[in-house]
């Protein structure tokens, strides 16, 4: 299949298998992964393109070369850098073409693509993380603050205990900090199981297409050699 006006033929397409990087592989704070673990990367499946395609076209189409339900809703492409791999700029997606991403300008003819989610369903940005816990935490401090401005107010008033007040915020504190961290805790464990989910589901989709694709090459198979048959039964006779 090509997008291109003009359909290229067989010989000018290039064939890239397509990965995925598993949940937990990547290293957020380094935006980058080490070539070395490659082959425990998820296979989504073959594509045979036009090498002159950008990766920017490829994005827009790419679930019709492998269907809709193989390909992750959000995801960045990445290069190999001497032993890394890197993420792609969304600016750098119209201007590299596929054919930089197979022999001689890459090793394999493979193509890695990056899954990015985060429990609020948010997209990791190529230039920088997002926190997993940030949104909870701030608004730990924003209640806090609220406490604070709260008793603040009241020590004004006349006949207030100023000891009663320091120790008061003080026990505020000290179960505002606890429960931070608790919230923080148990939606750290939440974003992980969401993440091992998607990786699952998308694993088990793959698995499913290609089992389907092994048993229509089989069938093709069987038929070519009745067929074959059939022809060597009349030119006998």
């Amino acid at each position: 299949m090509s997008l291109n006006s003009s359909r290229p033929s067989s010989s000018e397409l290039v064939e890239l298998h397509v990965f995925y990087v598993p949940e937990g592989s990547w290293n957020y704070e380094l935006n980058t992964i080490s070539r070395e673990v490659i082959n425990k990367f998820i296979s989504a499946g073959f594509i045979r393109v036009s090498p002159h395609l950008t990766l920017q076209a490829l994005r827009e189409h790419l679930g019709e070369f492998l269907g809709e339900d193989a390909v992750a809703e959000k995801f960045l492409f990445l290069k190999c850098i001497g032993n890394n791999l890197a993420v792609v700029k969304t600016k750098q997606e119209s201007e590299l073409k596929l054919k930089s991403f197979a022999p001689p300008y890459a090793l394999q003819p493979e193509l890695y693509l990056l899954p990015i989610m985060d429990h609020l369903g948010n997209i990791y940005s190529a230039s920088s993380t997002v926190s997993l816990d940030g949104h909870q935490i701030n608004n730990g401090v924003t209640e806090a603050d609220g406490i604070i401005h709260s008793i603040t107010l009241s020590k004004e008033e006349p006949g207030t205990d100023p000891s009663f007040l320091e120790n008061t915020l003080k026990e505020l504190l000290n179960k505002n900090n606890y429960l931070i961290i608790q919230i923080t805790e148990v939606q750290h464990a939440i974003d992980q199981l969401k993440r091992k989910l998607a990786t699952d589901k998308m694993r088990l989709i793959i698995e499913i297409k290609m089992r389907k694709q092994a048993v229509s090459d089989l069938r093709t198979l069987k038929a070519e050699l009745t067929q074959k048959k059939f022809n060597t039964s009349l030119q006998s006779q």
